[in-house]
């Protein structure tokens, strides 16, 4: 038990839970890579949109109007998980000191955790739901790169 659960926060802390909010955000596998490219590392949007050649100039348009509409969420995300990683990176300290840990130690800390970073998530939550409500007018355009890619739904 012990393990499974280090082996979950520390999964945590080193994702910087990314891939629970993309699935908050009911990401396709397409939308998926359209965004880490495009997401606040800026490898240039429209480049990112431009290489995905089975779209229309209208469909390239919408697409890039959404990432830029959403740059400044994603930078504000970014800036969420580092403070919520750094608060955890305090909590718990080094991967040592957590396999240090006896459980109630642990079981502490994370509460501790929760508590300190409640306000960043909750934050965060509201962000994903900006994230998801922009995105669903692209939906259309996401489902029609997966079809080409095979995905079903």
């Amino acid at each position: 038990m012990k393990f499974t659960k280090r082996k979950t926060i520390k999964v945590m802390l080193l994702t910087g839970l990314v891939f629970a909010g993309a699935g908050v955000a009911g990401l396709t596998n397409s939308s998926a890579a359209v965004r880490y490219e495009s997401s606040p590392k800026n490898s240039s949007i429209e480049e990112s949109i431009d290489s995905l050649k089975r779209l229309t100039k209208d469909e390239e348009e919408q697409l890039l109007k959404t990432e830029l509409e959403l740059e400044s969420t994603w930078n504000e995300i970014s800036n969420i998980l580092k403070k919520i990683d750094e608060i955890n990176l305090r909590i718990f300290g080094s991967d040592e000191r957590i396999a240090a840990l006896s459980d109630d130690e642990y079981d502490k800390l994370e509460k501790k955790s929760f508590d300190e970073t409640a306000e960043l998530r909750n934050k965060l939550d509201e962000l994903y739901e900006i994230v998801e409500k922009a995105e669903a007018k692209d939906e259309p355009i996401l489902q029609k790169l997966d079809r080409e890619e095979g995905i079903e739904y």
